[in-house]
């Protein structure tokens, strides 16, 4: 039988300090595209939370997008074992890049064993005038911190240029479809397994 896709609502929680670029990154993605200096004059960049119709490999999707603090997370309610959380972080920051744990615990105070990917923002620092320039934090000190913190994986990108953007949503809506599609394989089966016959008649000692 195949799947109805347009029922799944594939949730995905963006936290990290201010000013590290989560309503960049989220409004680069569902505009498809860097952003553009009038992006920054208008309303678009306000919102926190929203919802949008996407085409993932050939099905289509509902994705709602949240941009949260810790008081929104504790706020937020029916967050499931298969929603993605994205740590942003820039890569010019090392204030930011320390802070990773701090929004780490917070997140497994509400999930104990959460799906996050751990992401380096505005890339495009590293580039001046054609050339690349060292960064305060690295790409590998990235991957390090992901494994400190038990991340998915490390990912980076640039709202600026899009390099790196679609990558991230697109391994965000992999991972939730796979946890979403393995539970419901699960409880199928479940069904299917024969219940044990609790009428059988036990022997007494006379």
């Amino acid at each position: 039988m195949e799947r109805n896709f347009n029922n799944f609502l594939v949730k995905i929680f963006c936290v990290g300090d201010d000013g590290v670029g989560k309503s960049c990154v989220m409004n680069s993605y569902s505009s498809s595209g860097p952003l553009t200096p009038s992006l920054f004059k208008g309303s678009e960049l306000t919102w926190t939370d929203y919802t949008l119709s996407v085409t993932h490999n050939q099905k289509p999707l509902k994705i709602r997008l949240v941009i949260g603090d810790q008081n929104e997370l504790r706020r937020i309610k029916q967050i499931e074992f298969n929603d993605i959380f994205l740590i942003c972080f820039s890569v010019d920051s090392k204030v930011s890049y320390d802070n990773v744990e701090k929004w780490s615990t917070e997140i497994k105070k509400i999930l104990p064993t959460p799906n996050i990917l751990l992401v380096g923002t505005k890339i495009d620092y590293r580039k001046e005038g054609g050339e690349f320039k060292p960064s305060i934090v690295t790409q590998e000190m990235g991957i390090e911190k992901a494994k400190e913190i038990n991340a998915i994986k490390y990912m980076e990108c640039s709202s600026a240029t899009y390099e790196g953007i679609k990558e991230i949503f697109d391994e965000s809506i992999n991972i939730y479809m796979t946890k979403k599609l393995y539970a419901q394989d699960l409880r199928k089966k479940s069904f299917l397994i024969p219940k044990k016959n609790s009428n059988k008649k036990s022997c007494k000692t006379q």
